[in-house]
């Protein structure tokens, strides 16, 4: 009976882990802003948000204004891969619009600080794509492309 007690016991605590993951997320630009001034770091683990890596520079808010932006990052719980296999990949998305007298200096402040991997472009409609190479400086040889990777954009 104690044999019976015990595995009910082991199933049911296993199935309440299942159902408590906490994934991460965050959705607003303004808090991710005051997080990186305060810690010089952003809210990945991983470190894909990092503004060293993942910004032409720390300032680079303050030194190009910006007319709107928006910032979204989620990260699944590390447990959901243990009882499932339904685990989705680490996602930052940045995006900033700017006004036609800005945007030139600020596209052009992008493209000397993060270097496009290989010289190699990617378009979508209007949209340019690259590769971050500062991303992949960051951990050398471990490239993966296309299974992970930092873009940067304009249009």
């Amino acid at each position: 009976m104690r044999k019976i007690i015990l595995i009910l016991l082991i199933i049911f605590s296993s199935l309440s882990i299942t159902g408590c993951y906490e994934d991460m997320e965050k959705n607003s630009l303004e808090e991710y802003i005051a997080f990186i001034k305060k810690n010089k770091f952003g809210f990945s683990n991983t470190g894909i948000d990092h503004p060293k890596y993942f910004l032409p520079s720390i300032s680079f808010f303050e030194d190009y204004n910006y007319v709107e932006g928006g910032y979204h990052w989620h990260d699944d719980d590390s447990m959901r891969g243990i009882f499932t296999t339904d685990v989705r990949p680490e996602i930052v998305i940045l995006y900033l619009k700017y006004d036609a007298t800005v945007y030139l200096n600020a596209k052009q402040a992008m493209l000397e600080k993060i270097e496009p991997y290989n010289n190699k472009f990617y378009q979508y409609k209007n949209y340019v794509f690259y590769e971050n190479s500062n991303e992949i400086n960051l951990s050398p040889g471990l490239r993966n492309f296309p299974e992970d990777f930092t873009m940067a954009c304009y249009n």
